[in-house]
């Protein structure tokens, strides 16, 4: 079967299954399986797919009709610019998302300030805000141990300095933070975001529909897989 059919057919199956965006949905499987870019996969769509590329194709064709997201079929997302490693430990990052790096850096914090990200999952936050801050001090946190492995690869391959500290919020920090967190969309309008006096600034983004009181005490559930989260949670993104 020639790679023009191939993915045709792809795309009408996931169509057929109800899955959205099918096309790119196809398009990203098929580049993903045969290591190419997606412009390969209509310069070169009179080739031939032999057995051992149509199966690892049906295999990722299986898992998005079963439900699992894409991003973790192919085990990377974009955010801000860069690609981030994800796995069912960790939720999704989102395009909403970078508005909270957008609003993070429009507030002119001193260039050696102290960043946390509490419930950080790929990182992708507090990763994001270490390398356009390259003098800020970043720590980055997660109570959930295989997230903050997530976390580290991925700040291995960006070449990102950030402290990783697995705790339950902020149980091992102390001094003054600015929780900035949206229980409703979990984004962070501006006038929400602000350094506490010692320029010090935390950014929390828990899973949707988890406690987070005053005490700063949470639970941690996961239902299902995750479509999408504000980069921390499953843990975060």
């Amino acid at each position: 079967m020639t790679l023009r059919e191939a993915l045709r057919k792809a795309a009408q199956r996931l169509e057929y299954h109800r899955v959205s965006s099918p096309r790119l949905n196809a398009e990203v499987i098929f580049a993903h399986c045969l290591s190419v870019d997606k412009i390969y996969l209509y310069t070169h769509d009179d080739r031939s797919l032999d057995d051992l590329e149509y199966q690892r194709i049906e295999d990722a064709l299986y898992e998005r009709i079963s439900g699992v997201p894409v991003q973790y079929i192919v085990g990377r997302q974009e955010f801000y610019g860069r690609y981030f490693m994800v796995n069912p430990d960790v939720l999704i990052p989102r395009p909403e998302t970078e508005y909270i790096v957008e609003t993070v850096l429009g507030l002119r914090i001193d260039a050696n300030s102290s960043i946390i990200d509490v419930g950080t999952g790929s990182g992708c936050i507090g990763l994001t805000l270490a390398l356009e801050l390259p003098n800020a001090q970043v720590t980055i946190s997660d109570v959930s141990y295989p997230a903050l492995l997530t976390a580290k690869a991925n700040a291995i391959q960006l070449g990102a300095k950030a402290s990783i500290v697995c705790m339950d919020l902020l149980d091992a920090v102390s001094g003054p933070f600015r929780v900035a967190r949206d229980e409703a969309s979990h984004t962070c309008p501006s006038h929400q975001l602000q350094t506490a006096p010692s320029g010090r600034l935390t950014c929390a983004f828990p899973p949707k529909g988890t406690p987070f009181a005053s005490t700063l005490s949470s639970s941690r559930t996961r239902s299902g897989w995750p479509t999408s989260g504000a980069c921390s949670g499953a843990a975060g993104g």
